[in-house]
């Protein structure tokens, strides 16, 4: 469930601390950082799908820093945008 992903600390089971570098890793190949995932890709990601994906997920929280809404559109490389699914 990605609900306010980047509200928490950890990801995948609680198994990783949620930073870009863990978060990389994690798309690059989720069966080799967490052997028996369900997580399936149907093809590799590129390194640009992975920084949009990380863009976007990024969007995923409630609240900034100072407790103000965030927006809820993410801006992705080369100017389009994507709206959060409810």
């Amino acid at each position: 469930n990605l609900t306010h992903l980047y509200d928490r600390e950890v990801f995948a089971g609680a198994i990783f601390q949620l930073n870009d570098s863990n978060m990389r890793n994690w798309l690059r190949n989720p069966q080799l950082e967490k052997p028996g995932s369900l997580m399936r890709l149907p093809q590799q990601l590129t390194e640009e799908e992975i920084d949009q994906l990380i863009a976007y997920m990024k969007t995923l929280r409630s609240v900034d820093e100072s407790g103000q809404p965030l927006p809820t559109t993410a801006v992705l490389a080369g100017g389009s945008t994507v709206e959060p699914q409810e």
